[in-house]
């Protein structure tokens, strides 16, 4: 062979073999501005290579859930996440009063029209004891740019409480909204995407949370009962059109699991994988709902049955282009006990998990944060440049004995075929309070 078709196959055979980034569901979540991601109750919007996130951002009023802004990150592999802005954020000059300080505002999706080119955000508004219940939309010429508010509706006089949207095939938009008279109602979009033009089907079940997506002609509905911020099974229900008939509700993991302590927001494809996104709401942790995490889990889908079912993975492999690959076992470094990064800590050769080549990997930080508050460090690899990670509060009673509830991720760092020696030090600014750790994993 040539010897530069055995250079190219060489360097294609290491790409292969590259380890991919791994998703550990349920863990502290570290984006690139050094927190803990705020994109609760979110969504994803895919342009190009490019994926973009938009969420709740619920780190300002610790005990309560009011606005404070809808956050938009973007990303080219989904596990290393790059704040971009708060595209919505409290309005102070009262000229939009569904946004003032007091007001709620959930499960943010944006969604791009195809005729008119704009990117549409659409929410769901309230107040303080959920009796507003109404659908919120705004407006923007970019994705992460700043969203200019519209209007907020009654859908045909009817209350909206949860709520996604969605894009056919043929460029229809729709809403999906929970009415609580009547349970989950299926809405179309006007042209522009930016109001409620007709009624498309009532489930007459009381589904909140709703997320939506389209396989072989399938259409696919994901929701969760009404059990307020507490975690319960959620269901599933198909049809091969939006009008229905639907049918009926069905589990998708296992009874009583509680959906793997989540709550539906979203479901992505990625390759040839469909991808499960739920939050793991934490309404009574000392630092308040922006403590919430995340459970993102490979779907497995049987197109013939028109059957979902959900499996629990403390770790998996998730590639931009391809979907769920398999993810090598982590290497794994116990940390002397009661080891602290107060000062400073180190972990000596340190590489990546046994089948990877050089290139990027996940480091999974398990630890005990008693401070009662997000706390934060400096991570170093070897000479590349340190980075900021978080660690949210340690879950005092553990909702289901999660593996992962306690971890911290950070994605990207670069590992070859040498130890490189992983350091960490405390934020100088950040107080008392010790954060201990107990074990560090490298995907």
């Amino acid at each position: 062979m040539n010897p530069l078709h055995l250079l190219l196959a060489a360097a294609a055979a290491t790409v292969a073999a590259a380890t991919p980034l791994a998703i550990v569901s349920g863990g502290t979540w570290t984006a690139s501005d050094g927190s803990h991601l705020q994109a609760h109750g979110g969504g994803i919007l895919k342009l190009g290579s490019t994926y973009y996130l938009v969420g709740e951002n619920k780190t300002a009023h610790p005990g309560s859930d009011l606005f404070q802004s809808v956050s938009c990150y973007r990303s080219h592999d989904l596990a290393s996440w790059e704040f971009v802005n708060d595209i919505l954020r409290v309005d102070t000059t009262g000229a939009v009063p569904d946004l003032a300080s007091g007001m709620i505002i959930e499960r943010p999706k944006i969604v791009h029209n195809p005729a008119t080119g704009k990117f549409v955000l659409w929410m769901h508004v309230d107040k303080p004891g959920y009796t507003y219940a109404r659908a919120g939309v705004a407006v923007s010429d970019t994705v992460c740019g700043d969203y200019t508010w519209v209007a907020s509706y009654a859908p045909l006089g009817a209350q909206s409480r949860d709520l996604t949207v969605y894009v056919d095939d043929d460029g229809a938009g729709y809403l999906l909204g929970e009415d609580r008279p009547t349970g989950l109602v299926i809405y179309r979009l006007s042209p522009d995407f930016l109001q409620i033009a007709s009624e498309v089907y009532n489930f007459q079940e009381h589904i909140e949370s709703p997320a939506v997506f389209k396989h072989d002609g399938v259409y696919y509905v994901l929701g969760s009962q009404l059990t307020g911020w507490a975690t319960n099974d959620n269901y599933y229900s198909t049809a091969t059109s939006l009008a229905g008939p639907w049918s009926a509700l069905a589990l998708f993991t296992p009874a009583g699991s509680k959906t793997f302590d989540s709550q539906s927001s979203y479901v992505q494809r990625v390759g040839s994988t469909w991808v499960y996104m739920g939050d793991r709401w934490m309404p009574n942790s000392v630092a308040g709902l922006g403590a919430s995490s995340y459970v993102w889990l490979p779907l497995t889908l049987n197109a013939t049955a028109r059957a979902l079912s959900l499996a629990w993975h403390d770790a998996w492999g998730l590639d931009a282009n391809r979907g769920e690959v398999p993810l090598p076992a982590p290497r794994v470094y116990p940390v002397p006990t009661n080891a602290t990064f107060l000062g400073r800590l180190e972990i000596a050769n340190v590489t990546a998990a046994a089948a990877s080549a050089p290139g990027k990997a996940t480091l999974a930080i398990r630890y005990t944060n008693g401070a009662g508050r997000i706390k934060h460090a400096w991570v170093s690899v070897g000479a590349q440049s340190r980075r900021r990670v978080a660690f949210l509060p340690t879950l005092l009673t553990d909702p289901w004995n999660s593996p992962t509830a306690n971890v911290s991720v950070l994605h990207g760092f670069g590992f070859g075929r040498r130890g490189q020696t992983v350091v960490l030090e405390a934020v100088e600014d950040e107080g008392e309070g010790k954060v201990v750790v107990e074990e560090l994993r490298v995907y």
